[in-house]
C-alpha cells in the first residue's frame, strides 16, 4: 500500500505527485499507468460545474464525475475510478488547499458504488452526473474484505465465474452494508477464478508458474485485459492469470499492444470452451 507515502491533512504539491507517480496534470480524476494508483482532486471551483461533493457522515464521501458538458459517462477516468478495486488501484483523495498548486490528502478511499442524478451542466443545460460513493479505508473495510476472502475461496470454479458474472452490473443496492460486500465479492470473485481457471499454468506462456508463494499456491498474478467493448475488466473474460515476466512485458514490453492481444486472444478461446 503507498497510505504510508500520503499523510491525511498534510499539503502536498499537486506537480510533484504527478513527477513522481504519474496521472493526468489537469484533470479530477487521475489515473496513474505506472503505479496502481488513482488520485482524484475536488475544490469549490467544481460547483460552477454543477459538482456537489462533500461528505455524507463521518466515513462516506460523495464525488462527482468527470465531464463538465453533456451527460456523464463511464469512460476514462469515471471508467477507472468505478472500476478501481478489481483493477487493484488505490485511491486518494486530494481538496484543493489556499496555497496555489498544493492540495491536501483527505484520506485513502474505496469506491463501494454509485448513484446518477439530474444537474445542470456548465452551459445551464440539465445532463445526468455520476456521483461515486466512497468510503474512507479502515478496519472495517479490511474485515469485509477478509470475510469476502474466505468465502470466495471455497467457491468452486464454475461458481465463482457465475459469481463473477453475476455481479458485473450489481455495483448499486439500496442497502449500503449489502452494497459494500458486492464490490469487494466482484472484485475479489474475478482474481480468484482467474488463478483457478489458470491451475499453476502462466496464460500466457504456458509454462508452469515460476515459484509457490507464501500461500503455498503457484504465484501468477492476475493481469486486467480491460476491452472497454467488452465492458472493462468486470468480467471473466477480460482477465488472465500470468507469470511476472509476462506481466511486466504486457505493461513495459515494446510489443506490448500486440503482446496483449495475443493474451485475450487465447483468453477468449479458453472461456468460449468452458
Amino acid at each position: 500500500m503507498y497510505v504510508n507515502k500520503f499523510i491525511p491533512g498534510q499539503e502536498y504539491k499537486r506537480s510533484e505527485i504527478h513527477d513522481k507517480y504519474g496521472g493526468n496534470r489537469q484533470r479530477g480524476i487521475s489515473n496513474s499507468k505506472d503505479h496502481p494508483m488513482i488520485f482524484i482532486f475536488t475544490g469549490k471551483s467544481g460547483e460552477n460545474y454543477g459538482y456537489e461533493d462533500g461528505w455524507q457522515d463521518n466515513t462516506t464521501f460523495y464525488y462527482t464525475g468527470e465531464g463538465q458538458v453533456g451527460d456523464q459517462e463511464f469512460k476514462e477516468g469515471n471508467k477507472a475510478l468505478r472500476d478501481h478495486l478489481a483493477n487493484g488501484k488505490e485511491l486518494f483523495l486530494f481538496e484543493k488547499s489556499d496555497r496555489s498548486g498544493y492540495y491536501e490528502l483527505i484520506n485513502q478511499f474505496n469506491c463501494t458504488g454509485y448513484h446518477l442524478k439530474n444537474g445542470k451542466d456548465k452551459n445551464g443545460s440539465t445532463r445526468e452526473i455520476i456521483i461515486f460513493e466512497l468510503e474512507v479505508v479502515g478496519e472495517y473495510n479490511q474485515t469485509l474484505i477478509k470475510e469476502t476472502n474466505e468465502d470466495i475461496l471455497n467457491k468452486t470454479l464454475e461458481e465463482l465465474r457465475q459469481l463473477a458474472i453475476n455481479t458485473v452490473n450489481n455495483t448499486h443496492t439500496p442497502n449500503l452494508q449489502q452494497q459494500k460486500s458486492n464490490v469487494y465479492k466482484r472484485a475479489n470473485a474475478i482474481k480468484v477464478y482467474a488463478l483457478k481457471r489458470a491451475n499453476g499454468i502462466c496464460e500466457s506462456c504456458d509454462e508452469e508458474a515460476p515459484f509457490i508463494g507464501v500461500n503455498n499456491q503457484p504465484f501468477l498474478e492476475v493481469h486486467h485485459l480491460n476491452r472497454l467493448s467488452d465492458g472493462g475488466i468486470d468480467h471473466p473474460v477480460n482477465v488472465a492469470a500470468i507469470c511476472p515476466n509476462c506481466h511486466r512485458r504486457s505493461h513495459h514490453g515494446k510489443d506490448q499492444t500486440s503482446f496483449n492481444n495475443r493474451i485475450k486472444e487465447k483468453i477468449h478461446i479458453k472461456e468460449n470452451r468452458s
